[in-house]
């Protein structure tokens, strides 16, 4: 009842393992050649990376050293004149349209704001910021990097650059402060670091906080101390680099630091694996396509070859099997029973035969259509299958019509077995597109070989004359051809 593996032919199995040895032979070939040209893209990649920190680290320096100036020029010109309108004409002088400097203040010992090139900021009280804290308990003239915070007035979040303002006899006399916008410095790093998973940070070394970061880090984890991977080496050098998994977005990198001159500030740059493997993949890609193509061409041989021994094979089936349920068709059946029947005769053996006609069947393809008719010979197909066993075969005589060899099956063994389909048929639900299922009932007609002189077509015959009992009797039973009455 279902088709018979065949034997895959000796050089379409040599074709498919030569291809198989030469798909493993170039992906081992591949795969090394890979591993040689990662090698050399992390080592430039890594040279690139130490360049581009270079220039990072001596940019923010440069930065940092002009605001330095600049503070330092206002503290000056303060301690000179000590003059308010003096002051704010000379701040007001000064070129800040740099985008990184929000502005420059001078705070008084008390924490208000003295001066500033806002007029509106003066008279505020910034007196709990940690640099106010920081330069009244140092005397030393030191410059101060602040951490990020929120401004109160600006609403952006700054860092502060200052220096102490020391009265002539030596007291805590106020702060003048630059502040910076971390933005900018990110935007920066990020135009020169391209990578799609580039990291840039911008850390001061006493707190381990960010100063800025590419990508632009959020405003929640701006005051948060991070843990530097390298930070035993901070102080026994300047620079190196480490492989270290970032504590804010968790991806793995190869991280380059280098302390920005003199001031507290360490900053990183960083590359991830996946960024080697675009430069390693752009490498790789004649490669790749090259051996992609010779692989096309052998698969596409090879499917070719396979695809006319499937089709043969299909073939075979078509002319075999009936497509809708899966049975042998009728020429094939009788060219199979012919044999079992041959067989039979030849051994001594016993051989029954059962017809099986599903009732109703034209009331059922004009009620519900032919598509629930096909269902319902669908699913009698599957219940041969289910039922019988696995020496039995089943063809499709006619429409609706079924006939079954049973091989050393007695009279009684087929009944039984007639029996037991017919019930199982009986209980079987065929589902309709919209309402409730149907169900189906089938009369089947068994006999067996008694006479060593008698044919397919004699027993057919036979097994179709208990079919027609069957059916003049009620239907939804099963008659033997040998015996008079019907058996429910």
């Amino acid at each position: 009842m279902t088709p018979n593996p065949t034997r895959i032919p000796h050089r379409l199995i040599l074709l498919w393992g030569a291809l198989l040895i030469f798909g493993l032979a170039s992906v081992a070939g591949w795969l090394w050649l890979h591993d040689r040209v990662h090698k050399d893209v992390f080592a430039q990649k890594l040279h690139e990376t130490q360049i581009l920190n270079d220039a990072f680290v001596e940019h923010t320096r440069q930065v940092i050293n002009n605001v330095d100036i600049a503070i330092t020029a206002v503290r000056e010109h303060f301690l000179r004149v000590r003059s308010s309108e003096e002051l704010h004409r000379f701040i007001s002088q000064l070129p800040l349209t740099d985008p990184i400097i929000e502005s420059i203040y001078l705070i008084n010992a008390d924490g208000q704001v003295s001066l500033s090139h806002n007029r509106s900021l003066i008279g505020r009280n910034v007196g709990d910021r940690d640099y106010l804290a920081y330069h009244r308990g140092s005397s030393v003239d030191r410059l101060h990097i602040g951490s990020v915070q929120l401004g109160r007035v600006t609403g952006d979040y700054l860092f502060r650059v200052s220096r102490r303002i020391t009265d002539t006899d030596g007291s805590f006399g106020g702060v003048v402060l630059a502040t910076l916008r971390p933005r900018v410095f990110s935007d920066y790093y990020r135009r020169l670091n391209a990578d799609a998973e580039g990291l840039t940070s911008l850390i001061g070394i006493e707190d381990r906080k960010i100063r800025a970061r590419a990508p632009h880090l959020s405003n929640d984890l701006w005051d948060n101390p991070i843990q530097i991977p390298f930070e035993n080496q901070i102080g026994n050098v300047d620079s190196g680099h480490i492989r270290a998994t970032s504590q804010v977005d968790g991806i793995e990198r190869e991280f380059v630091f280098r302390q920005v001159g003199e001031l507290p500030l360490l900053l990183t740059t960083a590359f991830s694996d996946r960024d080697i493997e675009r430069k390693v993949s752009r490498h790789m890609q004649p490669i790749t396509i090259g051996f992609v193509a010779v692989s096309v061409v052998l698969v596409m041989l090879t499917s070719f070859l396979t695809i006319v021994f499937r089709q043969r094979e299909a073939f075979r089936q078509l002319v075999t099997f009936d497509v809708l349920t899966g049975v042998y068709r009728r020429h094939h059946f009788l060219a199979q029973a012919e044999k079992e029947l041959s067989r039979a005769k030849r051994y001594g053996s016993e051989l029954s035969v059962l017809m099986v006609d599903i009732d109703h069947f034209k009331l059922i393809n004009d009620t519900h259509g032919h598509q629930i008719g096909d269902r319902v010979l669908q699913r009698l197909g599957t219940t041969f299958r289910e039922t019988l066993r696995e020496a039995d075969f089943v063809g499709r005589i006619g429409g609706e019509e079924f006939a079954a060899v049973l091989p050393q099956t007695s009279i009684l063994k087929a009944f039984e077995v007639a029996e037991r389909l017919r019930q199982t048929v009986d209980k079987t639900e065929i589902p309709l597109d919209h309402g409730l299922p149907i169900n189906i009932t089938v009369s089947i007609g068994a006999c067996s070989l008694h006479d060593p002189e008698v044919n397919i077509d004699t027993l057919l015959a036979r097994a179709d004359q208990a079919l027609y009992d069957a059916k003049n009797q009620g239907r939804n039973q099963v008659c033997v051809y040998e015996i008079a009455s019907c058996e429910e």
